[in-house]
């Protein structure tokens, strides 16, 4: 079936308009819990004296995301995702743990408030405790591409990640199955803004797939995350950070 540019347009409102309906219906707060795939790992095609190295910690990332699990906690008004500690037991693990939890864009707490229009990812870096600013994302959608998720029926839709390091600016695809069944227009680490709940997401590293809805009207909704510590930044004045470090880090092993 073909979809015009107006034909999508439409079938965005009229999601919209289910999600409504389905919200106003609800009983309160969701958490949904997804499990963690890794895709994509580190190229050991140009690794050299170190292919065997980053090979094995290849191997230790693909077993330890067995391990993991996700929830994000959806309110009336906003949502936070974030990794439910700690399934991976032992201090000696905490270095690759910390790793594999973030691989993918899954580090730290992402606060996502639709009425104030506040989209947050809370991290931890060299100590300190930052706010990130991030964006939310241009979605195409493909009504024409459908499937189920459980019980629920899903629509396809897709967007880009942009990543820029020192080794240039480079952009990767990423695919989305929402529900408008469910309420929401969230979903995990940072992908949120369609017409209904993200189910499964794809971008590129990583694979998140929801494996549990809980609808639960006890269960607490309230998130205070003005009253938590962290400075406020843009993605693009975290990444200098980052950046400054790790070459003040390298200087410091050359010696």
């Amino acid at each position: 079936m073909d979809f015009s540019l107006y034909h999508r347009a439409i079938f965005m409102i009229l999601c919209f308009t289910i999600y409504q309906g389905i919200w106003s219906q609800s009983m309160g707060p969701i958490h949904v819990y997804y499990e963690k795939k890794v895709d994509k790992l580190i190229d050991t095609t140009e690794s050299g004296k170190t292919k065997s190295t980053i090979s094995k910690f290849n191997q230790i990332v693909s077993e330890d995301v067995k391990n993991l699990m996700y929830v994000l906690r959806i309110g009336e008004d906003c949502a936070l995702f974030h990794e439910q500690k700690s399934l991976i037991i032992g201090s000696s693990k905490n270095v690759m743990r910390n790793f594999t939890s973030s691989y993918g864009g899954t580090a730290g707490t992402f606060y996502i408030n639709q009425k104030d229009s506040v989209y947050l990812n809370m991290r931890e870096f060299s100590g300190a405790q930052f706010k990130v600013q991030i964006s939310p994302k241009q979605w195409e959608l493909h009504p024409e591409e459908q499937k189920y998720i459980g019980d629920y029926k899903c629509i396809k839709a897709t967007t880009m990640d942009t990543i820029a390091n020192p080794k240039g600016v480079f952009t990767s695809d990423v695919v989305a199955w929402f529900s408008p069944e469910l309420p929401g227009l969230y979903g995990p680490a940072g992908y949120f803004g369609l017409p209904g709940l993200i189910l499964e997401l794809q971008n590129g590293k990583i694979s998140l797939e929801a494996k549990e809805i809980v609808f639960d009207a006890t269960i607490d909704s309230q998130f205070e995350i003005e009253k938590q510590k962290g400075m406020i930044v843009t993605e693009r004045q975290y990444d200098s950070i980052v950046e400054k470090k790790a070459k003040e880090f390298f200087k410091i092993s050359e010696f």
